[in-house]
């Protein structure tokens, strides 16, 4: 059962490497907790902990889809070819 925090971290990258739009995210949460209330009853697991960890899950996913927004933003802008000339532009000024 513990082993869905790390998958959903995972896809949570790799959305956010995606760009893809919020909803998506939004609909993979949804899944993630189906997922994970439906795995809590062949777990045996009590109520309590399967709200928490329906919670880490979707945590998991929504934190690894904003690492890997910030990680696709700057794989972006580390490639940009303005980043060049605003960085030269701004050491021209300085000197």
């Amino acid at each position: 059962m513990f082993w869905l925090v790390p998958i959903a971290g995972a896809v949570g990258v790799l959305l956010g490497l995606q760009m893809v739009r919020v909803h998506w995210v939004i609909v993979a949460s949804a899944v993630a907790a189906v997922t994970s209330l439906a795995v809590a009853p062949v777990m045996q697991s009590s109520p309590l902990l399967t709200v928490v960890f329906m919670f880490s899950v979707i945590s998991a996913l929504q934190c690894g889809y904003l690492g890997g927004i910030l990680l696709s933003s700057a794989r972006t802008r580390a490639k940009a070819p303005h980043a060049i000339l605003r960085s030269s532009h701004i050491d021209q000024w300085r000197t």
